[in-house]
């Protein structure tokens, strides 16, 4: 595998792992996102020198357990600020209720689509029943946040959060699809039509670049949605003040 496939892997993945640090507070980047974000390029490299693209997708589950580990000990328990008041409970319940929920529905239909273990009705109005489904438990995710403050600047938060989770195990169902059974579906990549308009060179190619634009797009979808309709559910609820 040429050197040009080389260089796009690691660098698409590592575009989108430094949109993930982005997602961390500030003062957190500013100590710790240089040298995440090196680690995360060299053990790419290592990797794509190994086994390839393939060797690319597999430095992501470590990655994505160490980022979220760092999300939730962030905004979750931030220990710079553990004697200010606490958010209200319900907050960080609601979003990750609806973020766990959504993520894993969006998750198992993209499993069961693409592996076809089950006959499972696919297209574009199934897909949109899902995102519509997922749609609503961000909104209600915000409407709850906003409801426990009274401000409409928590909904968004909330909804946000509850996109960001989404967003996580979505991707992180497509990348354990692809290191998991990456040889069944290459056995069958003759008939997966993304592909073949792809022009890709290889079916690993297509896998990372297409995994990597999962975590790019969708991860902002996701995000863009879910800050959308929190707020704006909760802006038509009673008592709620934008600030």
């Amino acid at each position: 595998m040429g050197s040009g496939s080389r260089a796009r892997s690691v660098r698409w993945s590592l575009v989108a792992y430094r949109l993930l640090l982005a997602a961390l507070p500030a003062d957190f980047r500013r100590l710790y996102a240089p040298e995440m974000a090196r680690v995360f390029r060299d053990l790419c490299a290592a990797g794509h020198h190994q086994a390839g693209p393939a060797g690319v997708l597999r430095v992501w589950p470590a990655a994505l357990r160490d980022w979220a580990g760092a999300l939730v000990g962030e905004y979750v328990t931030p220990p710079a600020v553990a004697a200010a008041p606490r958010p209200h409970p319900s907050i960080h319940r609601s979003a990750l209720v609806a973020g766990g929920v959504g993520g894993g529905l969006l998750g198992l239909y993209l499993a069961l689509t693409n592996l076809a273990v089950v006959a499972v009705p696919a297209g574009a109005p199934m897909t949109a029943c899902v995102l519509g489904g997922v749609g609503a438990l961000c909104a209600r995710a915000g409407l709850q946040g906003a409801r426990a403050t009274g401000r409409l600047v928590t909904g968004v938060r909330a909804g946000a959060a509850a996109g960001t989770l989404v967003a996580v195990l979505m991707n992180a169902a497509l990348t354990i699809i692809a290191l998991v059974f990456f040889d069944t579906l290459r056995r069958h990549a003759g008939a997966d039509p993304d592909y073949l308009r792809s022009g890709a060179s290889s079916y690993a190619d297509y896998l990372v670049d297409d995994t990597v634009g999962g975590w790019l797009y969708g991860s902002a979808f996701c995000l863009v949605i879910g800050a959308g309709l929190g707020p704006s559910a909760a802006s038509s609820a009673a008592g709620v003040v934008p600030g």
